[in-house]
């Protein structure tokens, strides 16, 4: 079958499969829909095949080196890497994702429109924010080790944006029960905090 191009195959994944425009799509939700079960399965398997080469492939974009672009990093191979992991929801991008936190931007063209706040300078954050409940997981989980303040700033940010002030900050006590004394609990502590601070208390 022809190569699924990424602009259709994001649509597909966000839902707007009507009206589509790719010959390629159509005939694989066409299959998808047929009274012909044997047709289903090879559609269905095909499009799962498609998702994960896609993500595959824009993961490594994620972790390339940025190309410094004159027109802004909205272009930049590495951003939008970054940025369609997050649209895609790639759970199983969220170690890579983790790892590109320190990665930051300053939008010239006005970043998708969205130019203040902490997401869009901190595109990794925002996409696993946008991932959700993987990605929230995963954070809480660095926070036990996350002496580096700007590190657990970015992982508190991301859980308190899919959990919520309130649920981050019975996650974060949850956990500090497990740690009476030690790094681990001051760095929950700390995390603790800038719940509180991000939620105005």
């Amino acid at each position: 079958m022809r190569r699924i191009t990424l602009g259709v195959f994001m649509l597909l994944c966000a839902g707007a499969v009507s009206p589509v425009p790719s010959a390629y799509v159509s005939g694989l939700v066409e299959a998808l829909r047929s009274d012909n079960e044997a047709g289903r399965i090879p559609a269905a398997s095909q499009l799962m095949k498609d998702r994960r080469d896609l993500v595959s492939a824009l993961t490594t974009m994620a972790e390339s080196r940025e190309q410094g672009l004159a027109a802004g990093p909205e272009l930049d191979p590495k951003y939008l890497g970054v940025r369609l992991l997050g649209d895609l929801r790639a759970a199983e991008a969220v170690d890579s994702l983790m790892g590109l936190l320190d990665y930051r931007v300053i939008m010239t063209f006005g970043g998708y429109g969205r130019t203040h706040g902490y997401g869009p300078t901190h595109p990794a954050a925002e996409a696993l924010a946008k991932i959700g409940k993987p990605a929230s997981k995963a954070a809480l989980n660095r926070l036990v080790d996350a002496s580096d303040p700007e590190k657990a700033r970015a992982l508190v940010w991301i859980l308190t944006k899919v959990e919520g002030p309130d649920l981050a900050r019975y996650l974060i006590s949850k956990r500090m029960e497990h740690y009476e004394v030690g790094p681990p609990r001051g760095n929950l502590e700390r995390a603790l905090a800038l719940v509180n601070e991000m939620d105005g208390k």
